[in-house]
């Protein structure tokens, strides 16, 4: 599903839509990377500025509760 050749806007479009979509899936790594991913693309179509910016913004929210996750059981952690 990762493009390598040179993508078209449309096809641009449909892929950052469909690696937004997954995102929901308990899979925010996605948000990361279709924000990275379609980060040059986004001037070419409002659609693509749009799922970028919200795939950043819900990867932030997102990473959150895992970092305090990590840190709560890093920190409460027994060594037996």
């Amino acid at each position: 599903m990762f493009a390598t050749e040179k993508l078209t806007p449309e096809r641009a479009e449909r892929l950052c839509k469909i690696y937004f979509r997954c995102g929901f899936l308990f899979l925010p790594w996605l948000w990361f990377a279709n924000a990275a991913m379609f980060h040059r693309y986004r001037e070419k179509s409002e659609v693509i500025a749009w799922y970028v910016r919200y795939s950043m913004i819900l990867f932030a929210i997102s990473i959150v509760p895992f970092v305090t996750w990590y840190v709560t059981i890093y920190h409460t952690w027994e060594d037996s």
